[in-house]
């Protein structure tokens, strides 16, 4: 008998429940500061669990359900259950493109609940997405504009593996513009995360745009922006005119 979706989330959440371990899970609470609900799982064996069911879904079920079964996880109560979802879905987020883009935009992400489930889902998989197909940073002007503070953070967030190839950086400059005032500080934290992996890999043209905005931008922005760029060059940015 052909296996549902429901019953391999089922299994799957039973199996995240089997493994609890109660002390890591209220050291969870208080890391998040916020209301979350935990297994007390760490990292790495979720990442092998979930590399596990994931053979085991693709040899019986299919990609499809697969994915099904991810995005069902990742509107789960618990952190395991939405992190488990992303991981299922990374080794194949090379192979996404537009279809599965929409998809993650209108069904996973208005079910973010904390900063680690957005950066495993727009850095994991939507950022991978992007920097294969390019064209789709366009809705980042998008995101950029949305009420709730998670797609403002992801518009940045998902143009990072572009600026580590050194590809848009007129569009990631135009883009942290439109951010660098934010008032949302996990916002701020996002554009700066991505404007410092974009003075990694390509430092002048991206000291000029950090000089550029020093008057504009937020501290929070520039001091992380400028965490990996020549100390010359920070002193410069950092220091108001």
């Amino acid at each position: 008998m052909t296996r549902t979706t429901p019953s391999w989330v089922t299994d799957i959440c039973d199996a995240l429940h089997a493994g609890a371990s109660a002390k890591h899970a209220a050291e969870v609470k208080c890391f998040f500061k916020a209301e979350v609900h935990s297994h007390g799982w760490y990292t790495a064996p979720l990442r092998r669990f979930s590399r596990e069911w994931r053979k085991r879904i693709l040899g019986e079920a299919g990609s499809e359900v697969l994915f099904d079964v991810a995005e069902r996880l990742f509107r789960g109560k618990f952190n395991e259950e939405r992190h488990c979802g992303v991981f299922l879905l990374e080794p194949s987020a090379k192979d996404f493109r537009a279809k599965e883009f929409a998809r993650f935009e209108k069904s996973w992400m208005p079910h973010i609940v904390t900063w680690a489930d957005h950066d495993a889902l727009i850095h994991g998989v939507v950022s991978v997405i992007v920097a294969h197909e390019p064209v789709l940073a366009r809705h980042m002007f998008r995101w950029a504009k949305s009420r709730d503070p998670w797609f403002r953070r992801a518009a940045a967030v998902a143009l990072i593996r572009l600026a580590r190839k050194k590809r848009e950086m007129d569009l990631i400059f135009r883009l942290s513009s439109q951010l660098i005032a934010d008032p949302d500080d996990l916002v701020q934290k996002g554009v700066g995360w991505l404007l410092r992996e974009a003075g990694k890999a390509n430092p002048r043209p991206t000291v000029q745009y950090l000089l550029s905005i020093r008057t504009k931008a937020s501290r929070l922005v520039l001091r992380t922006a400028c965490e990996k760029i020549p100390a010359r060059d920070r002193t410069r940015v950092l220091s108001r005119v």
